[in-house]
């Protein structure tokens, strides 16, 4: 607004300058009135020209101020926001660039180290975990709506936690807990805040990889747990009821889990194109699941699980927010 009414004075301005010259010009013709009728014009002349000068300084002083006080507002905002993570924000934009396949800004990355922290500063340690699920679920960009705490049960292969997608099946065909399930009291009992926070980013990292993988190609995802499992029940049913057929009965019992036992959130997970960047990345994961090694208690058997791509990934983002951890508490 400002800088309109500036360019209105000068416009001003101009027409009146024009219009004194004119007149000017015809009064020289009348010699007898030329000298007054000059005279009293260029007074008034001046007298314009110093109303329209005195105001466009007016106005571009205002102008000046009103950009100074602005710079000096945007600067302070900025330094209210940023000046408690400035000094290790490009090394949290790094962490979670790499951990969620982002690119983010360093004022985006400082709004989500705010949110990290927050969970981290929260009293309750129940509390805690759920605002951390939640975070990551969000930056993960997962489908997932809670977490499962299981109280008393122990989990699978863990006592700790566990993700997966398709809910466990045990030989006698009852369904286990899906998603991110967690033993809330064995967890707060034996691992710190730090460990908590590397193992839900680990086990939620495989969450993101199996979306991917999903979204891929949904099917082959699924046949390679099925491939797994066909010592169970489900398919042993089949076979019989496929008169021994391998092949029509893997094909009833990959259905059957699809329809009973992958999580409803990643039924529909959206289509990954063959031009899109993580395609690739998808095959690689669906590739992995088809050649998954299992830690079998040897130093080998563990460096070969470790070192597996969706393995090496997961414990890669682990060890990252054990540091994010440590910068947004210190």
């Amino acid at each position: 607004m400002i800088s309109d009414s500036t360019t209105s004075i000068k416009n001003n301005y101009a027409v009146v300058t024009r219009a004194k010259t004119a007149e000017l010009n015809s009064n020289v013709m009348h010699n007898d009135k030329a000298e007054l009728i000059t005279s009293k014009n260029k007074k008034e002349i001046s007298k314009d020209e110093k109303l329209a000068i005195g105001l466009g300084l007016i106005s571009l002083a205002a102008v000046g101020a009103a950009l100074i006080l602005g710079k000096k507002i945007d600067n302070a905002q900025t330094s209210k926001v940023c000046k408690k993570y400035l000094e290790n924000i490009e090394v949290l934009r790094e962490h979670f660039n790499t951990i969620f396949n982002k690119n983010y800004t360093n004022d985006e990355a400082n709004e989500i180290a705010l949110k990290y922290q927050e969970a981290f500063k929260e009293k309750d340690n129940l509390q805690f975990l759920t605002k951390l699920f939640k975070q990551l679920n969000k930056d993960y960009e997962l489908p997932l709506k809670t977490a499962q705490s299981e109280t008393s049960v122990e989990l699978g292969e863990s006592v700790y936690g566990k993700f997966n997608v398709i809910r466990g099946i045990k030989g006698n065909g009852n369904l286990t807990n899906a998603g991110m399930s967690f033993n809330s009291d064995k967890l707060l009992k034996d691992f710190d805040r730090k460990k908590l926070t590397q193992t839900f980013a680990h086990e939620l990292k495989h969450a993101q990889q199996a979306k991917i993988a999903i979204g891929v190609n949904k099917r082959l995802f699924i046949e390679h747990q099925a491939k797994q499992n066909l010592h169970h029940i489900w398919y042993q049913d089949a076979l019989r009821a496929r008169g021994g057929n391998p092949k029509a009965a893997l094909d009833d019992y990959i259905n059957k889990i699809e329809s009973t036992l992958l999580l409803p959130e990643f039924r529909n997970i959206e289509k990954i194109e063959n031009n899109s960047p993580l395609y690739q990345r998808g095959i690689n994961y669906i590739e992995n699941l088809k050649n998954y090694k299992k830690a079998d208690g040897t130093p080998d058997g563990y460096n070969a699980y470790k070192n597996q791509l969706v393995e090496r990934e997961a414990f890669d983002v682990g060890d990252r927010f054990i540091e994010i951890y440590e910068l947004l508490t210190k």
